[in-house]
């Protein structure tokens, strides 16, 4: 959600995923680099990417919007969940 107010420095921990990697963005003006790092021997190759902007709402409102929709197929409680209003468009 920070994306919609305009904030792009952030970080994505997929610890609990049990996939050991963080995904770091980092706010350069019109770019948003992202860096990942790994908490196991595996190494990202690249290891960063600069994307814009535009480019990251995009990514962030699709998915914003994909997991909207599975969920009010699978368990439309949760999607209805106060938690989730600004989820939704």
């Amino acid at each position: 959600m920070r994306t919609r107010v305009g904030i792009y420095s952030f970080e994505l921990d997929f610890f609990e995923q049990g996939i050991e990697r963080r995904l770091l963005f980092e706010d350069d003006m019109d770019f948003i680099k992202i860096t990942c790092s790994s908490r196991t021997d595996w190494l990202p190759k690249p290891s960063s990417i600069v994307m814009t902007k535009a480019e990251i709402s995009n990514m962030f409102e699709a998915l914003y919007q994909t997991f909207v929709e599975l969920g009010s197929v699978i368990c439309e409680g949760l999607v209805n969940h106060f938690l989730l209003k600004d989820w939704k468009m």
